[in-house]
């Protein structure tokens, strides 16, 4: 065998080992995500790691965590009322060794506590100094704790924003909205997918192909039909791709509202199409963003090695 043989030999299995440990660690993460800064989606732990894709010039990006109240008492003719809002945020401050994140700020900020606010502490502030009451008109008081009235007649909204999945390419943000008043819950959920590469937010446009979406309607309802061969209450077709999507480790997911596909009550449905049905309705841009992987590092290496 030659020497350079030998080389070429030695850097496959660096390689191959430097790959492996990546693969280690996003799966044990993914496996024992029970962090104290993880937060719950609907009863399951949310990875803080996933790889999906490999890009050598990947940096680890850093969060803060950090988390605020408020509580707001008023009377409802002869009974005391109370509105309690809560943000926890694991927010991004560097995501590829890059700090100047407006873009990604912009985005989260609105769809996460709406309005257009200069900065993240001015709009937690603006969000917080607003009650959430069902009833409009009454007078109210802000309080330093939790009052003490009945849970029928308090009304909870939490705020939580935290990364759903990060691969060597792709930030993807969740923002959760979730309404608690006694027993009642009703949660709704909404997506940021960042380019950690080129370090700008994506859009619909950006990641599924413009004349996609009858073929995504059609495997969508192929897929409710074998939901449905589980499920004691039938859901409908869906007529409309959802508002929300959410890029996954094993594909997208479409995210329809309470009511959309099935009876109010049950809940947000997610409908996951895996990544070989719906690669052929991706952008190339974005099938290669989320296609680059083990097998075009392992070539790019040979290359650089075997070049003149």
């Amino acid at each position: 065998m030659s020497k350079r043989s030998i080389l070429i030999a030695i850097a496959l299995l660096t390689i191959i080992d430097i790959i492996a440990a990546f693969w280690y660690l996003a799966l044990r993460l993914e496996r024992e995500g029970g962090s104290h800064d993880l937060f719950e989606r609907s009863h399951d732990s949310t990875a803080l790691v996933s790889a999906d894709t490999l890009d050598v010039v990947s940096v680890p990006d850093t969060f803060e965590l950090s988390e605020y109240h408020s509580w707001f008492v008023a009377r409802n003719g002869g009974e005391r009322i109370a509105s309690g809002k809560t943000v926890r945020l694991r927010w991004p401050m560097s995501v590829n060794g890059m700090n100047n994140l407006d873009e990604l700020e912009r985005a989260l900020l609105q769809k996460a506590l709406g309005g257009n606010a200069i900065s993240r502490d001015e709009a937690v502030q603006r969000y917080l100094d607003v009650p959430h009451f069902n009833q409009s008109g009454l007078a109210y008081e802000r309080v330093d704790s939790a009052p003490r009235v009945p849970a029928e007649r308090c009304i909870e909204v939490a705020t939580l924003v935290y990364p759903y999945l990060t691969s060597f390419q792709l930030l993807v943000m969740e923002i959760d909205h979730i309404e608690s008043q006694g027993t009642i819950k009703r949660r709704s959920s909404s997506y940021v997918h960042y380019d950690r590469t080129t370090q700008r937010v994506l859009t619909r446009g950006d990641m599924l192909r413009y004349d996609s979406e009858n073929s995504l309607l059609a495997l969508i309802n192929t897929k409710i039909d074998h939901l449905n061969a589980e499920r004691t209450e039938p859901l409908r077709h869906a007529t409309r791709l959802p508002h929300e999507m959410c890029c996954t480790r094993n594909g997208i997911l479409f995210e329809f509202g309470e009511g959309d596909i099935s009876n109010v009550g049950n809940g947000i449905i997610d409908v996951l199409l895996p990544w070989k049905s719906v690669r052929n309705y991706l952008t190339p841009a974005f099938a290669h963003l989320i296609g680059a992987g083990t097998v075009f590092v392992l070539a790019a290496y040979v290359l650089a090695f075997t070049a003149e």
